[in-house]
């Protein structure tokens, strides 16, 4: 594939030559198989070779996103530090974007072990609060038909929050 992007023998050499030409040649073939142009697949080309220089996979191993996300900050520092990118962010954005799918073609992106939800613990309270809440409103709207329990001291029913002062319903 490299031969077939590029003119130059020595940017083939450097292609060819470079650690995972094998697996880097595969994932550029199933783009192309995809339909990605030839300007996609020159850049998609180089920012390989970068992933293999930053991204340490040799021997071929399990990387987690953590370790992607490192190499993204040195990737994007240096760009900066050589005045190759203005800010980080850009350059940060496209190392993890290129290193997550090539990755991922190969099989080789770690999942997270566990799907644990930010504030599980506060959601599940929450949810409880809102079943306490669910039982209590069913108890009361029967007895604020019987004329039962007041809410705060207005004299009316469960049935009439809507009528409280200042609420328009």
């Amino acid at each position: 594939m490299s031969e077939k992007l590029f003119q130059y023998r020595g940017v083939q050499a450097r292609h060819r030559n470079a650690p995972l030409a094998q697996e880097r040649e595969a994932y550029l073939s199933h783009r192309a198989e995809q339909g990605s142009a030839k300007g996609t697949l020159l850049n998609i080309a180089r920012e390989l070779l970068v992933v293999c220089r930053y991204v340490h996979l040799f021997p071929l191993h399990e990387i987690d996103a953590a370790a992607i996300q490192v190499a993204a900050q040195r990737w994007a520092r240096q760009q900066q530090r050589h005045r190759r990118a203005r800010v980080q962010r850009w350059s940060q954005g496209r190392f993890i974007l290129r290193a997550t799918q090539w990755l991922q073609f190969l099989s080789l992106l770690r999942q997270p072990n566990e799907n644990v939800a930010l504030f599980s613990d506060l959601i599940d309270d929450f949810a409880a609060f809102c079943s306490l809440i669910g039982h209590f409103i069913q108890g009361t709207q029967g007895e604020s038909r019987r004329g039962g329990r007041k809410i705060g001291g207005l004299g009316r029913g469960t049935g009439t929050v809507g009528a409280l002062p200042g609420i328009k319903g």
